[in-house]
């Protein structure tokens, strides 16, 4: 993200996009059991999920694009294969 402070907000802002703009930017998962949800460090929560659309260069991805959105999954379930890695917001065991 470059720091203009409307890129994502609204779906006038997606149209006018370009490149890779419905492409996966990330998908990250919380590990850290120590970490309480709080405002800068949700990403880091066990469990927690991120996920956005668009640019991701800035994490060694090849996805152009002038928009770029993330956001938290509330108690979400991650599946990689058949096998369950987050379940209901916790990491499975």
């Amino acid at each position: 993200m470059d720091g203009q402070p409307e890129r994502g907000r609204n779906p006038e802002s997606v149209r006018q996009s370009n490149g890779s703009q419905g492409s996966t930017r990330l998908l990250q998962i919380g590990l850290n059991p120590e970490v309480q949800y709080g405002f800068l460090q949700d990403d880091l929560v066990a469990g927690a999920i991120e996920i956005g659309i668009g640019d991701n260069e800035e994490y060694g991805g090849k996805n152009r694009s002038n928009f770029g959105f993330q956001g938290r999954l509330t108690n979400a379930t991650v599946r990689v294969g058949k096998k369950v890695v987050v379940d209901n917001g916790r990491l499975a065991a």
